[in-house]
C-alpha cells in the first residue's frame, strides 16, 4: 500500500485535463506510468534500480508541474527536470509545508539525469524511497490544483421554465 497509493490518482485532475493544451495531455499520460515505473524499480533489489527510481519519480513530478503550468495559461515551460525550478514557476497558489518539504527531497536537474544513467553508482532504497513518496505529494498537490475545464467564477445563470404554449410558437 505505501508502494500504490498512485491510483487514486486515477480520480484526480490529472485525469480531468482538458483540451487547452495538447502538450498538457501529453505531460499528463506521462505522469501515472512514471509513478508506477518509480514503484516497479523499487521493488527490484538492487541499487540501479534505486537509481533509476529516482529518476522516474523525478521525472513523473516534473510532469505534473508542468501540466498544471499548461492549463494555467502557460504557453510553454521550460524543457528542463528541475522540480525546484519548475515548482517555483508556480507562484500564488496555496502552498502546504509538506509540498515545500516534498519539492526540496527531489533532486536537481542534473542529478536526476546522472540517476537516470546510473552515473551516481546507484542509491541507497531509502533514497529511492524518500524520492518516491516526495514525488507523491507533488503530484497530487498539482492533481488537484489543475484548473477545471469549465469555470463559472462569478457567473450568473438565470434559469426559465419554458411552458407549453412558448414551446409551439
Amino acid at each position: 500500500s505505501t508502494l500504490f497509493p498512485y491510483t487514486t490518482l486515477f480520480r484526480s485532475g490529472l485525469m480531468m485535463v482538458g483540451n487547452k493544451s495538447q502538450l498538457a495531455l501529453q505531460h499528463a499520460a506521462l505522469v501515472l506510468p512514471y509513478l508506477q515505473a518509480a514503484a516497479q524499480s523499487i521493488l527490484q533489489p538492487d541499487r540501479h534500480g534505486y537509481s533509476t527510481a529516482i529518476w522516474e519519480a523525478n521525472f513523473a513530478a516534473e510532469n505534473a508541474i508542468k501540466c498544471h503550468l499548461l492549463q494555467a495559461g502557460a504557453s510553454k515551460v521550460p524543457n528542463v527536470h528541475d522540480v525546484r525550478q519548475l515548482d517555483s514557476l508556480d507562484a500564488g497558489l496555496p502552498r502546504s509545508s509538506e509540498l515545500e518539504v516534498a519539492v526540496s527531497v527531489m533532486p536537481s536537474g542534473k542529478d536526476a539525469v546522472r540517476h537516470r544513467y546510473g552515473e551516481l553508482g546507484g542509491a541507497p532504497l531509502a533514497h529511492a524511497m524518500k524520492a518516491y513518496q516526495a514525488s507523491l505529494v507533488i503530484c497530487r498537490h498539482y492533481a488537484n490544483v489543475i484548473p477545471p475545464k469549465i469555470g463559472l467564477e462569478n457567473a450568473r445563470l438565470k434559469m426559465k421554465e419554458i411552458g407549453r404554449a412558448s414551446c409551439r410558437e
